[in-house]
């Protein structure tokens, strides 16, 4: 039992990075045109997240963030997740302009819905337990 609890703790208390964006691969005929070769576009922004909070637009494409060229999403999910709390440095081009951005990525705890309920029947349980201790029927 105690290991159950320790597993779910670890697992509730997992924090991992987030940027607020929707992002896609730049296709080769947009890259040719713009002069790149890698990078992925920003096709929307949540409200008040840290990537709209940090100065990213629509239509932005992502190339760089801190040492790291960014070809696809692939690139780009692991860095931000990764560093919950942190401030990057992201290089994006606008409208033909490159820019840089320093952005606080965000955090929040990655908890499943699998596991929301799986610990939501564990404290039903859990309570049920005290309450035959309490009743002594245990």
């Amino acid at each position: 039992m105690i290991g159950g609890i320790f597993v779910f703790l670890l697992i509730t208390n997992s924090e991992v990075g987030w940027l607020g964006i929707k992002a896609e691969m730049v296709r080769k005929p947009y890259r040719i045109a713009l002069g790149i070769d890698h990078g992925v576009i920003v096709t929307d922004i949540i409200g008040d997240s840290p990537a709209d909070m940090g100065g990213l637009k629509i239509g932005d494409i992502i190339t760089r963030v801190g040492d790291r060229e960014i070809y696809e999403l692939s690139d780009l999910r692991p860095l931000v997740r990764r560093n919950p709390d942190e401030v990057l440095r992201f290089e994006v081009l606008r409208e033909g302009e490159k820019m840089a951005f320093q952005i606080k990525i965000g955090s929040r705890e990655e908890v499943s819905d699998r596991i929301r309920e799986e610990i939501k029947k564990f404290i039903r349980q859990l309570k049920e337990e005290i309450e035959k201790l309490r009743d002594g029927r245990v």
